[in-house]
């Protein structure tokens, strides 16, 4: 058994209303997870060490199967209560499928909304388009807006997952982003796709940017947060966790887990090779005894993120987690009245996610 799982994402299916380019999942093949398969991935979650615990379900589109999502959020709600763990559970959508029944169940279980958004029209219709080759800006855009005012800003998050192509329209996208009201945004990156040595350039001035225009709209009271700094602030480490049992760990349609994020992997091809177990059969013994913080971190993330084309992207990721930090460690050392009020607001919302044990 893995010491400390603090983050467990489960791909629900790989039905999706999208067809994004940058996503292999092979949306034919009408896979989806079973109740009882997904019932034992929230037990392992809970299971292991630690009082704080994220549950992140996606897919596909996890709202194309909202009878079983809402099915496991149930179970995991009532074990989290069981075993007096924290859960905070966070679906993962793009946007595209948000009905009125939907709205009322999210602000019923008080669940965290993540929509993948990237502020521009041309930035988001890049990547996130149709089955008939449109794109879905205007849609996702507009149902933003309705589960902003849904849920709110502390309940939502913008996921911005840059394409090397706009790695120099960071900064406006950015600003496009947290225009309709968004306060938490997570910046991921494309893998699988080449990214030339100007686009690692540009993607690190410009995310300079983003946290010089996080400071200056603090400086008047508005406040914007990485997403990352309410696990910094949490784990009072201020570094992203470097361990992929930790905080990578997923588990697929098919029972299998993994530490490879499903939509940049061709899972077909490479199932047996990302596994590091399934649910009936359990974790294999090179993982069985992870120990969060060991030393041993680097060496495993080295021998196991090997496959040809998903690599690419993770010297970005690499630049993003550094300037995290140092954007995160800046405002902590700045002894002035905006920060003190930045860091309140974010032990709220931290406390929003997590709640106190």
């Amino acid at each position: 058994m893995i010491s400390e799982i603090q983050k467990l994402k489960i791909a629900l299916t790989s039905d999706c209303t999208l067809r994004c380019t940058h996503c292999n999942i092979d949306k034919e093949s009408k896979l989806t997870i079973s109740k009882e398969a997904a019932f034992k991935g929230v037990e392992l979650l809970l299971n292991s060490k630690g009082g704080y615990k994220r549950l992140e379900l996606y897919g596909g589109e996890p709202f194309l199967k909202f009878y079983l999502l809402k099915e496991i959020v149930d179970y995991a709600l009532k074990k989290a209560n069981f075993y007096k763990k924290n859960i905070s559970i966070h679906i993962a959508t793009n946007g595209t499928f948000i009905n009125d029944e939907i709205l009322k169940w999210i602000r019923e279980k008080r669940v965290f909304i993540a929509v993948s958004y990237s502020g521009s029209k041309d930035s988001h219709n890049l990547n996130r388009k149709f089955k008939n080759k449109s794109g879905s800006y205007e849609i996702v855009k507009s149902n933003i807006k309705k589960i902003l005012n849904a849920i709110g800003s502390n309940r939502f998050i913008a996921i911005y997952c840059v394409h090397p192509k706009f790695a120099n329209n960071l900064l406006e996208d950015f600003k496009k982003i947290i225009s309709i009201g968004v306060k938490i945004i997570d910046i991921e990156c494309v893998q699988g796709i080449i990214w030339k040595e100007k686009d690692y350039v540009d993607f690190e001035f410009n995310f300079k940017r983003i946290n010089q225009e996080i400071i200056k709209l603090a400086k008047k009271n508005d406040f914007i947060f990485h997403e990352g700094f309410i696990e910094f602030l949490r784990n009072k480490k201020f570094e992203a966790p470097n361990c992929p049992a930790y905080m990578d760990m997923e588990i697929y349609p098919d029972g299998k887990i993994g530490f490879y994020p499903y939509a940049f992997v061709d899972y077909e091809k490479y199932k047996d090779d990302i596994a590091i177990g399934d649910l009936d059969k359990g974790i294999i013994s090179k993982y069985k005894n992870c120990i969060y913080g060991s030393n041993l971190c680097d060496e495993c993330i080295y021998d196991y993120y090997k496959i040809k084309g998903v690599s690419e992207g993770y010297r970005a990721y690499n630049i993003r987690n550094e300037l995290l930090r140092l954007n995160f460690k800046q405002i902590l050392a700045k002894d002035e009245l905006y920060t003190k009020k930045y860091l309140v607001k974010l032990a709220k919302i931290m406390n929003f996610f997590y709640g106190s044990i």
